[in-house]
């Protein structure tokens, strides 16, 4: 009894599937459509290999080897009008006795001992720039008020190259702060006579003072042929 009844239930179930297959097949065949339920696992597989990871595009890929537009600029051609400055000669000029740079340092040895005074401009008391400002107005040579405006004046030269009636300019930890007038370079030695805020009017040589040094920027003749 149990036996004939798991073969009824068995030979059900298996007319159930035919039935669903010949639905199946005479769908397609009436519609020309296939049923998303007969595809066959091989054909599931083959799609899967025509897609796989490695036939891909990898767009990032390609992104990345895109060419990068070259940019190419101008190089600017440097004008042919422009004036090109020589080098100031290191070889210091032989200088006339009878110069006026000789006569500057002639009369501001006068001043020696003078004391200093802050904005001071007369014998009376001279700052570094008031003493460069009186001495240099004798000979009808004006120069500006201040040490940073005088620094402006004139032609940079080489320290080297410098001669009696140039000046030297320092740092005071403000820029230009403090100028001096050269009274003798010789090599061995580097005479200036400047008015010093401690001392008045004095000669330094500017070779043994570290102090001085370590703050000179550069110096400039202001007598140009004179």
């Amino acid at each position: 009894m149990a036996l004939g009844l798991e073969l009824f239930m068995f030979n059900g179930c298996r007319s159930i599937i035919d039935s669903r297959e010949d639905y199946t097949l005479n769908y397609s065949r009436m519609t020309g459509k296939r049923s998303s339920r007969t595809i066959s696992q091989s054909t599931v597989k083959s799609k899967e290999k025509k897609m796989s990871p490695g036939s891909k595009v990898n767009t990032e890929k390609v992104e990345a080897e895109k060419v990068k537009p070259i940019v190419t600029t101008k190089k600017k051609i440097p004008s042919r009008d422009k004036k090109i400055e020589k080098p100031a000669d290191v070889v210091r000029r032989k200088i006339d006795p009878k110069s006026v740079r000789h006569q500057i340092a002639k009369y501001s040895k006068k001043f020696i001992g003078v004391k200093y005074k802050y904005g001071g401009k007369n014998p009376f008391g001279f700052d570094c720039s008031g003493f460069t400002y009186y001495t240099f107005k004798k000979y009808d040579i004006l120069l500006p008020a201040t040490a940073k405006d005088q620094s402006t004046f004139g032609t940079r030269i080489p320290l080297e190259a410098v001669n009696v009636g140039d000046l030297l300019f320092f740092d005071m930890d403000e820029g230009v702060g403090h100028v001096a007038l050269v009274i003798k370079n010789d090599g061995n030695q580097l005479i200036m006579r400047h008015a010093s805020s401690s001392s008045g009017v004095v000669d330094e040589d500017y070779y043994l003072s570290s102090y001085w040094q370590k703050r000179f920027l550069f110096a400039a003749d202001v007598l140009l042929d004179k």
